[in-house]
């Protein structure tokens, strides 16, 4: 259906927003990780959501298991997700 002038589309949910981050996230690193978790999600005065996702680094084990690796600290990255589109516009390290 065309949009009329100044028709707004409208914005993604925010479960779709983290299922984005998510994905992106994935697809760049792969799945090292043990726990891949969301940790704070919050909208930009633009609409814009910032998704922040937590997660530690882990090595494959004999038998294929994933093991946390014990001296690594948790990370985190915070994705800027477009409201209107669902794109990923940019990944960023976050401090806690």
């Amino acid at each position: 259906m065309p949009q009329n002038a100044g028709e707004v589309t409208p914005s993604i949910d925010v479960k779709d927003a983290v299922k984005a981050a998510n994905e992106y996230f994935t697809e760049l690193f792969g799945s090292p990780y043990a726990d891949l978790a969301l940790e704070e999600v919050d909208r930009a005065s633009n609409g814009d959501w910032h998704i922040t996702l937590g997660y530690t680094l882990a090595r494959r084990a004999a038998g294929g298991t994933m093991v946390t690796v014990t001296s690594a600290a948790r990370q985190y990255k915070m994705l800027v997700v477009d409201s209107q589109t669902g794109e990923v516009k940019s990944m960023k390290v976050s401090k806690f």
